[in-house]
């Protein structure tokens, strides 16, 4: 009888062991993955940003005396062909975006310089 009482009291406390324990990974996963997904996205905008600014400097140094239409259109196609290749999904939004930003960084950096 004690014996059977002593399995019962077990069987009790491992079943809320297990139900507590499913609760908490059930609870933490998408939490973590969260957390994992904007530790990613902000290190991809950092990426982004400099592989925009290096877009931005090579295309004023080779397409000098153009206009500023052809140097845009060309700096977001070398952006975008770099970013594939390393496969970073961008929107081309994004892209336009962080061109126009390096655009404006490269040139307050000139004025600083003069």
């Amino acid at each position: 009888m004690l014996e059977a009482l002593q399995t019962s009291l077990i069987e009790v406390v491992l079943s809320t062991v297990g139900i507590l324990i499913a609760a908490a990974v059930s609870y933490f996963t998408p939490k973590i993955k969260r957390y994992l997904d904007i530790a990613a996205d902000r290190d991809n905008l950092g990426i982004i940003a400099e592989i925009t600014n290096v877009a931005v400097e090579r295309v004023e140094e080779q397409f000098s005396g153009e206009s500023g239409a052809l140097k845009f259109e060309e700096a977001t196609q070398y952006a975008s062909k770099i970013l594939e290749r390393y496969g970073i999904e961008v929107s081309d939004d994004l892209i336009r975006a962080q061109i126009q930003d390096g655009w404006h960084r490269m040139q307050t950096a000139d004025k600083q310089e003069v």
